[in-house]
């Protein structure tokens, strides 16, 4: 039951945020799925937030003169549909077949889903149009899909969490991917993966940390990617064709078509400098993360807008730069502060410094600001500090010593957590004042006795 809570959590939740012969044949008919469930805590807890049940609700502008809406009404979830499905346990595939779309899996995992831990193919024949949302949901052997010629629609969350998942083919005819369709798997194709021409739609986190070693090539047509929908995914290049009228790539980075929004900075890229252009106004949350070899990134003076979590664990970052006559945002000793100083929005994970000091003045520590940073053992945080956001200390592995200030409200979710060798917290306030402090989930070592908490009493 849990895996289809956790699916039913994935689809509705949006971001705050294939006949075959063989040995031991099982077939069915996938009008008649019952409730086959597989329990996976973890599944649970990585893909609550993922995907939107409609995906209309929140399309991006540039919706390709309405086409996308008549493409998800034409393709409304259905009660039932004609389709056969067959299970060869002798090369453990999968084989969809027959005419038309298949349904949504949200509520009801399908016949299938009994072979999800040992299923390593899937063939959707042709004519099969669709793949129903959450229909391979976590299928942890799945290695290879085969979608046919016919599929024109994949589903929301119809391929999340196939963490084996290397190989899929993207059919001439494919218009439409849905959120989270592809979330977490790892894909990969030494010639890259070009989206066919006519292709219209990605959805939110479509392809969120799936991509290894890739160039990505956009065609002209797909004029609505929903946000994040390459977050975390280590591309090499992004290929946007110079017709698309809605976005554009400079030098392998994916921005909008003005170069005014950065959205996406190739994870495996190798360069070590990233100068971003001065037309750049808004840095997207997401924007550069989870690089290698970046070591230094330089901000314009005419950005204007740099959404919380844009840059964070990039593993050689050493320095921000800021222009000094950016008037929003400036560079303390290459950390990201906005101008006022009153947000710390990104700390270089790979900073020398073992030793730092939040200056007085600073209000929050912003989500996922400091985390990562992998030489730093002492933290002193100076009053006025009210909080510490999500994951925004996680995983700094060194840090030893923490000094808080008295007047610090909230450690938010997560903020805290791998952090092990954290022994000793300086609180400034009184020993009533630091109950006082709103500590959330999955900062446990805060208060079960791993850290000692030392108060001015």
């Amino acid at each position: 039951m849990k895996k289809v809570i956790a699916m039913i959590l994935c689809v509705v939740f949006l971001f705050s945020l294939t006949a075959c012969g063989g040995a031991d044949t099982s077939s069915g008919n996938t009008s008649a799925a019952p409730n086959q469930t597989q329990s996976n805590d973890q599944a649970e807890e990585n893909n609550a937030s993922d995907a939107g049940s409609n995906p209309a609700e929140t399309l991006p502008p540039g919706n390709a003169g309405g086409a996308v809406d008549a493409l998800e009404k034409q393709f409304a979830a259905l009660e039932k549909d004609d389709l056969k499905w067959d299970y060869n346990s002798s090369t453990k595939t999968i084989i969809i077949s027959g005419e038309g779309p298949m349904r949504d899996y949200y509520e009801t995992a399908p016949e299938w889903d009994k072979y999800s831990a040992e299923a390593e193919h899937v063939v959707i024949s042709d004519k099969v149009t669709s793949v129903g949302a959450g229909a391979f949901y976590y299928f942890q052997a799945l290695a290879d899909v085969e979608l046919g010629n016919d599929v024109e629609f994949i589903g929301n969350a119809a391929f999340t969490n196939c963490t084996a998942l290397r190989t899929v083919n993207f059919p001439a005819n494919l218009k439409y991917v849905g959120n989270s369709a592809f979330n977490n798997d790892l894909l990969h194709s030494e010639n890259g993966f070009a989206f066919p021409e006519g292709m219209l739609y990605i959805g939110t986190e479509a392809f969120r940390s799936a991509f290894k070693e890739n160039t990505v090539s956009i065609p002209a047509s797909l004029s609505v990617i929903g946000d994040d929908a390459f977050a975390n995914t280590f591309v090499s290049a992004f290929v946007v064709d110079e017709n698309n009228p809605e976005y554009a790539s400079v030098d392998g980075v994916f921005y909008d078509k003005s170069v005014a929004t950065l959205i996406n900075y190739p994870a495996d890229k190798r360069d070590t400098l990233f100068e971003i252009p001065d037309s750049v106004t808004t840095i997207r949350k997401n924007a550069i993360e989870v690089t290698n070899t970046l070591e230094k990134i330089v901000i314009p003076a005419g950005v204007t807008e740099i959404e919380e979590g844009s840059i964070f664990w990039n593993y050689a970052l050493s320095y921000i730069d800021v222009d000094e006559n950016n008037k929003n945002y400036k560079s303390e000793d290459g950390v990201l502060y906005t101008a006022d100083g009153k947000l710390l929005l990104s700390y270089p994970a790979a900073s020398e410094r073992t030793e730092y000091t939040v200056p007085e003045g600073c209000e929050r520590i912003c989500n996922y600001a400091m985390s990562q940073a992998s030489n730093l053992t002492e933290l002193h945080i100076k009053d006025g500090l009210e909080e510490i956001g999500i994951y925004s200390l996680y995983l700094c592995e060194n840090l030893a010593e923490a000094g808080l200030p008295k007047s610090l409200k909230t450690i938010d979710t997560a903020a805290f957590q791998f952090c092990d060798t954290l022994t000793r917290i300086d609180f400034a306030g009184t020993r009533d004042e630091w109950g006082q402090v709103e500590i959330k989930e999955r900062n446990e070592l805060l208060t079960d006795g791993r850290v000692q908490i030392y108060c001015a009493e």
